[in-house]
């Protein structure tokens, strides 16, 4: 059985040449490496294969830092020992200052490394020693798509507000322009005459029949130059709608933290003992403070990394639990679904927070730090790690930058136009009160004139 690397370091000659040359040390005889470890796909998953006989067994490690981890091993001629830690977590720190997890198992010098890969902070770095990164990770949201629908106030979209804007400001200066030229020509203007100007226009305007019988050139050539305005644009918008009215929306509600936390149906669900854990415990104020009260509301789960995907397939899926965790996790639980499923019904909420620099950490001033980082920074330059990560997964890019509309061929119904029938029920009601105070004033004045 070759030697521990603790029994390793008491040999000068071996440590002298370690520290001399690290780059190109390799252990003469061998030697066994303890290594924590604990799955987080898909940088590490952890393979325990039963014996035939149940007794014993064996269990190795795979995936991108399987990989990398490896040939490290090939490189400098060790075996390693794979240990999880009892409580199956990366690590936080107890009150009293010891750690849980890998990162407590490094500190008090069960292992030699430990893969993670873990996000670099302060509190960690002051107590093992993080290799170069291996890794930029950023934190994202993972939710259920809701279905396609209709925006019910899509009627007005074909134009823009300011081309809506630009209609009502020409709409009012060809009226005032009407009535300034009615004033210059009979020195007069009245109330009635003034609103038939603006009667007729709007009247044009919303495509209704007038009775132009006038022989004065200019009120002829204003009728017909808004004539001609109005039809161009209801043309355009007739056209626009008939495109409008076939897209359906995908709406996302939750494009941020806050949004999250705002929204009281939400669960939130999350690895326990990680990084972002122990900032949720110390963080005083703002948004990642609200995310930490969530716990006390009933409304955030821990999970193991091994539960998430199927959470993901169901309770994510419902529509009441979203995920926290890294954006590229996040890319391969859609992945993995699109695989099964051939849907992409998930998307990443839009905002990115909290990065994190993904390494592996060994004990404070390790020997094998400075070559292991030798071997780690070939590997990183060649793009060895990005490429197994990207081939870690089928379909990674299958369910990514999805389109927030898509064009079906579908009736409208009621649900979808609604949006129409309001405006179209404002009008009347409108109308309809004009009405009432015309035949109000009406008998008013023909009782006063009685």
């Amino acid at each position: 059985m070759l030697p521990l690397f603790s029994e390793i370091l008491k040999n000068k000659k071996v440590v002298e040449e370690l520290q001399q040359n690290p780059r190109g040390f390799r252990f003469p005889y061998g030697a066994n490496i303890l290594v924590g470890v604990s799955q987080w796909q898909p940088h590490v998953e952890v393979v325990k294969e039963p014996p035939p006989d149940g007794v014993g067994g064996t269990m190795f490690i795979r995936g991108p830092v399987g990989e990398l981890f490896n040939l490290i091993a090939k490189s400098m001629n060790f075996t390693y020992t794979l240990i999880e830690p009892p409580d199956g977590s990366w690590g936080s720190q107890l009150p009293n200052g010891s750690w849980k997890g890998m990162i407590g198992q490094v500190t008090r010098k069960e292992v030699d490394v430990a893969l993670g890969p873990f996000g670099q902070t302060q509190s960690r770095s002051e107590v093992v020693d993080f290799t170069q990164p291996l890794q930029f990770s950023m934190k994202r949201l993972l939710l259920a798509k809701n279905r396609p629908e209709i925006d019910p106030w899509g009627f007005l979209f074909p134009l823009s507000s300011t081309v809506w804007g630009s209609l009502m400001i020409a709409l009012v200066a060809v009226w005032i322009v009407s009535v300034l030229l009615e004033y210059c020509a009979e020195k007069r203007v009245g109330y009635s005459t003034a609103f038939s100007y603006l009667f007729n226009q709007v009247s044009i305007f919303l495509q209704q029949g007038i009775s132009l019988n006038s022989n004065v050139l200019w009120k002829t050539l204003i009728s017909y130059a808004w004539l001609i305005l109005v039809t161009v644009v209801a043309w355009s918008y007739a056209g626009n709608l008939m495109s409008q009215l076939a897209v359906r929306y995908i709406p996302e509600s939750i494009k941020t933290v806050q949004d999250m936390v705002d929204t009281s149906k939400l669960t939130l669900i999350q690895l326990n003992n990680t990084a972002l854990t122990d900032y949720l415990s110390t963080v005083k104020s703002g948004v990642f403070r609200e995310v930490a009260l969530l716990w006390d509301k009933g409304r955030m789960k821990y999970m193991e990394d091994s539960e998430f995907l199927g959470a993901v397939d169901t309770l994510v899926r419902q529509g009441d639990h979203v995920i926290l965790t890294t954006s590229l996790t996040a890319d391969m639980y859609m992945a993995n679904l699109y695989t099964r499923t051939g849907k992409c019904d998930f998307y990443k909420a839009r905002e990115e927070f909290l990065p994190l620099t993904l390494g592996i950490v060994t004990q404070k001033n390790s020997l094998l730090m400075p070559a292991m980082n030798a071997r780690i920074g070939y590997l990183l330059a060649a793009g060895l790690y990005d490429y197994w990560l990207m081939n870690s997964f089928d379909n990674s890019t299958s369910c990514l930058n999805l389109p927030s509309k898509i064009t079906v061929q579908a009736p409208l119904g009621l649900s979808n136009i609604w949006g129409m029938y309001v405006m179209l029920g404002a009008g009347l009601l409108i109308s309809l009160v004009v009405f009432l105070l015309e035949v109000v004033i009406g008998f008013l004045t023909e009782m006063n004139a009685t």
